[in-house]
């Protein structure tokens, strides 16, 4: 759900909406705004489905669809409401479309064999991290991987401007979260390790916004 920031000027300005209709306000600007809020969402949903995200897809791995439905549905609901309250005919056919739309996205979302959600999270956090510090799409990036506890494991990925970054994975799940993210896992005890590591309080305020 993150950087959805259109879908939720959307889901704000279609609850306004409808709390304007159950205030008694006028159709034409309550409606106005169900018609913006609803488009801006469906928009941001349409980026969302169809958006490619930086990964390396094994031919045997198949990923879970956006649940872009997450936001439609709300809004479809919302705006319905809003346009029931305010006897608008067409406008509530339309939401309850686009309300209706949503329900396939429930059976379909998760197709048999799809990798967890947590693993495409994790793989699509080392992405944005890596890119946002020199790393090019479609570029490896290196990591470094030390066991945690019985099941946990700390992936380490470091970036060719020696800024870092750790996350808290699961053991099953390292060589696949690396895998998608572009990560080259390398030995973690080579005394090379230390130098390709940037320390400093500057760097680590840095390290901070990035991730």
């Amino acid at each position: 759900m993150r950087d959805r920031v259109l879908s939720a000027v959307g889901l704000v300005t279609l609850a306004g909406a409808s709390v304007w209709a159950l205030a008694g306000g006028d159709a034409e600007p309550a409606g106005s705004l169900v018609v913006l809020g609803l488009g801006w969402v469906i928009a941001d949903a349409i980026v969302w489905r169809f958006a490619e995200r930086d990964f390396d897809v094994p031919d045997e791995v198949t990923l879970p669809s956006a649940p872009w439905g997450l936001v439609v549905g709300p809004a479809g609901a919302l705006g319905l409401a809003a346009a029931v309250i305010l006897g608008v005919p067409l406008l509530a056919a339309v939401c309850a479309m686009a309300l209706i739309a949503t329900l396939p996205g429930l059976y379909t979302r998760f197709p048999a064999g799809a990798v967890p959600l947590r693993v495409v999270a994790d793989a699509d956090r080392v992405r944005r991290f890596a890119e946002s510090n020199g790393v090019p799409r479609g570029g490896a990036v290196a990591g470094y991987v030390a066991p945690v506890g019985e099941d946990g494991a700390r992936l380490v990925v470091v970036a060719p401007d020696s800024a870092w970054a750790s996350l808290m994975v699961r053991q099953q799940d390292v060589d696949l979260v690396a895998r998608l993210a572009r990560v080259e896992l390398r030995d973690r005890t080579s005394p090379e390790v230390g130098r390709d590591l940037a320390t400093g309080v500057h760097y680590w305020a840095t390290m901070n916004k990035s991730w």
